[in-house]
């Protein structure tokens, strides 16, 4: 079984009052579904597990969810919104690419994800392709705006058509 993601730090500095309070009001359905998973495949993930054992694609993986409590669910709940609008079978990619950009801003703020996004730090030495962490990274700032989480409040669509690609 594949094993992704070596424990992690990652302090809850990172985050404002304010964005602990709004992660910690969102809410994490007990189990969740993995959409178009095959007979031989993981359909159900308990999302209270700190670690998920998923069959996807005849591949199996092991997602580890380290941290604070404000991070790991907000990792849990990114995660399960990659999964209803994307195949499962990226989300190990996508748990490692969202790890990496926490890992490596200083503040969490849609600006500077934003700047992040320009040039990604690294990227191929980290075992995720360039063009691979773009994406999912603003992913996940599209979903922290969607979510309006404090400091991602705010009309960034110019912005994010800007980016180059």
């Amino acid at each position: 079984m594949k094993e992704y993601h070596r424990k992690q730090n990652f302090p809850s500095s990172r985050f404002s009052l304010e964005q602990q309070e709004a992660i910690n009001k969102l809410t994490l359905p007990p189990r969740f579904q993995i959409m178009n998973a095959g007979s031989f495949e993981t359909k159900l993930v308990v999302t209270e597990d700190p670690i998920w054992q998923i069959t996807v694609a005849g591949r199996n993986y092991k997602l580890k969810f380290f941290g604070d409590a404000t991070t790991v669910k907000l990792l849990k709940f990114l995660c399960i919104r990659y999964c209803t609008r994307n195949s499962a079978s990226k989300l190990d990619n996508y748990l490692w690419a969202t790890k990496i950009l926490l890992r490596q801003i200083k503040t969490v703020d849609a600006a500077t994800i934003i700047d992040y996004l320009k040039s990604p730090p690294g990227s191929k030495r980290l075992g995720v392709e360039e063009a691979s962490l773009f994406f999912l990274v603003l992913f996940t700032l599209k979903q922290l705006i969607a979510y309006n989480i404090p400091e991602f409040t705010g009309d960034y669509d110019f912005a994010i058509e800007l980016l180059p690609r």
